[in-house]
């Protein structure tokens, strides 16, 4: 069932023009801060904000996205796009 959904969502999201491998879609306690994920909610999950355009006063965050706002992402129907806001701080290489 699992593999089902993530293949319509899949298909949902290369139908909207974004490319997403499958297995980035998923969210995760792992995602590193600033991270975006989809979900076949309606809500976030703990750990992540929606990715509407709403104002952010995560200090790191906005260093990462170099602005105060968060993303405004348009998901398709039935899921919502979320944007870490307690992940570890990405390292550079």
């Amino acid at each position: 069932m699992a593999n089902k959904i993530t293949h319509v969502l899949a298909t949902l999201i290369a139908a909207s023009g974004i490319l997403v491998s499958a297995n980035a879609m998923a969210c995760s306690e792992h995602d590193y801060l600033g991270s975006v994920c989809l979900v076949a909610a309606s809500y976030c999950p703990q750990g992540f904000a929606p990715a509407d355009g709403s104002a952010t006063s995560n200090q790191m965050l906005k260093s990462i996205l170099g602005s105060d706002k968060l993303p405004s992402l348009q998901a398709p129907a039935g899921t919502k796009y979320c944007v870490s806001v307690a992940g570890p701080y990405p390292t550079r290489p």
